[in-house]
């Protein structure tokens, strides 16, 4: 799941709103377990693989400054990523693959 303090407040200043913090705290239930149930197992399970790959390779990553950036400067940094991508393993992130997966670029927005 995401980080807490990304959620909930102003993300480019780490300003959460302390109630929502408060409530996070009271959270009676495995979020993990959560994340699974909305998104379906084949998603989670997908999601869960970008987000360790994203560990090693924090580039993979965007960050709020994408937001702000023109379409020329999305675009290469597009380029770069899906260049990255290629490197690390053509064969799982292309439709190509033999076991028919894909790398789903909308998980590694925030």
């Amino acid at each position: 799941m995401w980080d807490s303090k990304l959620l909930g407040g102003s993300v480019k200043n780490k300003i959460v709103n302390p109630d929502l913090e408060e409530e996070r705290k009271k959270c009676t239930f495995d979020q993990k377990e959560m994340e699974k149930f909305v998104l379906t197992e084949p998603i989670w399970k997908a999601k869960t693989q970008i987000d360790e790959l994203c560990e090693k390779y924090p580039e993979l990553y965007h960050t709020m400054d994408f937001y702000d950036m023109t379409r020329e400067e999305k675009f290469e940094l597009w380029w770069k990523k899906f260049h990255k991508v290629m490197q690390i393993n053509k064969e799982y992130f292309t439709d190509n693959s033999k076991k028919k997966e894909f790398y789903n670029w909308g998980f590694i927005f925030l």
